[in-house]
């Protein structure tokens, strides 16, 4: 239980100090847009930003539902020892992919790219990008 919980609270615990990344992400959205660049739309900083709060819910979530579904008492007579092992395996194999994914978005979108050159912005839209869409496929198949 205190496995499933731990991880519950410091995602939960996450989403809420993220809460104070948007606000910081769109200063640094006003200062790009600002400059002299023929970068002009910064909807994927958004875009990623919605998608983590997302991807950081679900994850919470997850482990309840994991304590739940996979414990002695629920689901007991549903699946045997071998099929829940499996299901279990492959539930925590998705959950950790996810975890990784979503922390490795929550680094790009708090990455100084307000100070970055157009290379090094057009490099993190490109991740920021591919790892939403990566975090969305993860949350879908949860």
């Amino acid at each position: 239980y205190m496995h499933y919980h731990n991880r519950y609270k410091a995602h939960t615990d996450s989403f809420k100090l993220e809460s104070n990344l948007k606000e910081s992400i769109q200063k640094k959205v006003s200062i790009s847009e600002e400059k002299d660049s023929n970068l002009r739309d910064f909807s994927w900083v958004n875009n990623g930003l919605s998608r983590l709060f997302r991807s950081r819910r679900v994850l919470s979530y997850s482990y309840p539902f994991a304590f739940y579904m996979f414990g002695e008492e629920l689901f007991k007579d549903e699946m045997t020892e071998e099929e829940r092992e499996i299901k279990q395996n492959l539930f925590e194999d998705q959950q950790q992919q996810l975890e990784e994914n979503v922390e490795k978005l929550s680094k790009c979108l708090e990455s100084p790219f307000d100070q970055y050159s157009e290379n090094e912005v057009m490099d993190i839209r490109m991740q920021v990008i591919n790892l939403s869409a990566v975090t969305d496929t993860l949350c879908q198949k949860m």
